[in-house]
């Protein structure tokens, strides 16, 4: 029984609720990997179920040795094993995307910050580097460098400790900052370590010991540490998440919103199979078992991945400034609002974007990053993004100097000058949600910065 779509909340009390609509309002939450898990264990059961090759899921992606699953490899009994061979090893190890992805989203750190952080597991190297500048990533998705700083702090929180670090020596910092103070000589030691294989090793040695500290020691600390933090959750190439819709702009100048082929199996029916194995007694009845059961799984399939683009196509003519010009020009949106758009339940909205990812010219971010509650302007006649308004707030603070900090109060003031009704309680509150502190902490710490400053 495939899932209706747009089903009231009456009416589904009124469903018996039946093992193959539990199992379809479960996939429509499902994330990729469980839907794989769950098509797998359905093949498993079911051999009139094949998996149908998709020629241009292959290059919908950058391949890596853990996404070669994902483009949906062909029909035979054959290919079909070695997927299943496959995603039983994903349950074995889980990969750097979901073991980072998760704990980002148990971070304390603002909504905004966390789906950056998310944004930036893309940028990161087989040795889980960030080598892409940061005000490159800023000017892709549209945010201020500080916003990215932040939310690269929050990636580096994550374990393994040293991830999402700039070169060797910041990664190398990281995991020394967690046992305590860096000992003599080791500040210097970390910011010349790519001269390690050259004739500056004996001079970097004299540095550290007339500064007191024990070279060989130093060196003995560093060999404990791990240089390469992600090496421990892939082979090769590191597992990137697939997105499940893409969106660029097409020839007319607007924008194209696709579902991608890589993100799911395609699943297709034996019927000559099932036509060759009609005979009566029990044979027949797991047949018909097997074609009723293949076919829910094919529809409900194809139902969850249209509710997928319908949503994400809402999201993006809402979003259109976003796509744009960034993050300053998120627009307020809820789940009410698709639902009633696209005529969905609301609650099957917010099953279809949780842990579903759209990916853009500005990155990848969970499809939940685009909503977020409304904030009024021009004196009540229009609305801007809460996220909108925190880009804003930061954006004011980054730009302060000792002699010119802003308290609260001036903050809404300046709001209220670009038409945003806010209250001074509600600046506090996203002010501290962002874990910016008060003016009084700002103004006594940027004062002290300049006085040591050389």
């Amino acid at each position: 029984m495939a899932m209706k779509q747009g089903l009231s909340a009456k009416q589904t009390q009124h469903l018996a609720m039946t093992p193959e609509l539990r199992d379809a309002i479960a996939l429509l939450q499902m994330t990729r990997q469980e839907i794989i898990r769950f098509v797998t264990e359905e093949m498993e059961s079911n051999p009139l179920l094949e998996l149908e090759l998709d020629p241009g899921a292959a290059d919908a992606v950058v391949p890596t040795s853990g996404e070669a699953l994902a483009s949906g490899t062909g029909s035979s009994g054959g290919d079909a094993m070695e997927f299943s061979d496959r995603v039983a090893n994903l349950r074995q190890r889980p990969s750097l995307w979901e073991h980072l992805s998760t704990q980002i989203a148990l971070s304390l750190a603002p909504a905004p910050q966390r789906a950056l952080a998310t944004m930036l597991i893309h940028e990161l190297d087989a040795d889980g580097y960030l080598r892409t500048p940061l005000n490159e990533i800023a000017d892709r998705a549209g945010a201020n460098l500080a916003t990215i700083e932040a939310s690269l702090a929050v990636l580096q929180a994550c374990e393994p400790t040293g991830i999402g670090a700039r070169n060797l020596g910041e990664c190398l910092s990281l995991q020394l900052n967690e046992s305590g103070p860096m000992p003599v000589g080791m500040s210097d030691l970390l910011d010349n370590i790519d001269q390690f294989q050259t004739a500056a090793f004996d001079k970097m040695r004299r540095t550290v010991t007339e500064q007191g500290g024990d070279f060989d020691a130093l060196l003995a600390q560093l060999r404990l540490l791990n240089p390469t933090p992600a090496a421990a959750f892939e082979t090769g190439v590191m597992h990137y998440a697939v997105p499940d819709v893409i969106v660029a702009r097409n020839n007319l100048g607007g924008w194209s919103v696709d579902l991608n082929p890589a993100a799911l199996p395609r699943v297709i029916m034996n019927n000559t199979y099932a036509a060759e194995t009609t005979t009566n007694g029990e044979v027949a009845k797991f047949v018909r078992d097997c074609v009723s059961r293949g076919s829910w799984l094919i529809k409900s399939l194809d139902q969850r991945a249209q509710s997928i683009l319908k949503v994400a196509t809402e999201i993006v003519r809402v979003q259109d400034n976003f796509f744009s010009a960034g993050i300053a020009y998120l627009k307020p949106l809820t789940l009410r609002d698709v639902a009633d758009a696209v005529g969905l339940h609301e609650s099957t909205v917010s099953r279809v974007t949780k842990d579903k990812y759209l990916s853009c010219s500005r990155g990848n971010f969970e499809m939940k990053f685009f909503f977020s509650q409304s904030i009024q302007v021009d004196g009540g006649t229009g609305a801007t993004s809460s996220v909108a308004v925190r880009a804003r707030i930061r954006e004011l603070v980054d730009q302060e100097s000792a002699q010119s900090v802003l308290s609260d109060d001036k903050i809404v003031k300046i709001l209220g000058k670009d038409g945003i009704k806010i209250a001074r309680r509600t600046v506090s509150k996203y002010r501290e949600a962002m874990q910016i502190p008060s003016s009084v902490e700002r103004r006594r710490f940027k004062a002290s910065s300049e006085k040591i400053r050389p």
